[in-house]
């Protein structure tokens, strides 16, 4: 689906919302100008609607393309549909969201057995986590079983 809307315009807003629900789309293309403008303003609409999840890429075809080949509309032209491509096909690419609720266990896993995984470990389950460690060798200890003087710490 292809719509034309000026999304700086804040009725426009609304009809980028009551497309998205009405199509009941899961991923979104807009090739406009600066993403650094436009995305947050769609993010926060996206959210506000209790879509946070549909994907949304903004291609900038006013610099990359438009600006670039002043003048030139044949190829500003194929430039913008280049770029346009390239959104549709990485945004296709990507998984869509699953809005389903998901318990995550508070487990983590270290992997190393090391002076830096032990540590770790140790203050991971301090903080309440179930800490799973994997080492590679029989014993724990990594490096500091070759070290051959003994540090003090005053």
């Amino acid at each position: 689906m292809v719509q034309k809307l000026s999304l700086c315009d804040p009725p426009a807003g609304e009809q980028f919302l009551r497309a998205i629900n009405e199509n009941g789309l899961g991923r979104v293309v807009v090739a406009s100008c600066s993403a650094r403008a436009l995305e947050p303003v769609l993010k926060a609409r996206l959210d506000q609607a209790g879509l946070p999840g549909v994907g949304l890429k903004i291609v900038n075809i006013l610099d990359h393309a438009a600006r670039i080949y002043s003048g030139r509309v044949e190829m500003a032209t194929r430039k913008a549909g280049d770029l346009v491509r390239m959104a549709i096909a990485g945004i296709k690419a990507t998984a869509p969201y699953m809005n389903d609720a998901v318990m995550v266990a508070p487990a983590t896993l270290v992997i190393g057995g090391g002076a830096a995984g032990m540590t770790a470990a140790l203050h991971l389950g301090d903080l309440g986590y179930e800490v799973h460690l994997v080492e590679k060798e029989s014993q724990l200890g990594g490096n500091l079983l070759r070290m051959q003087r003994k540090l003090t710490i005053n």
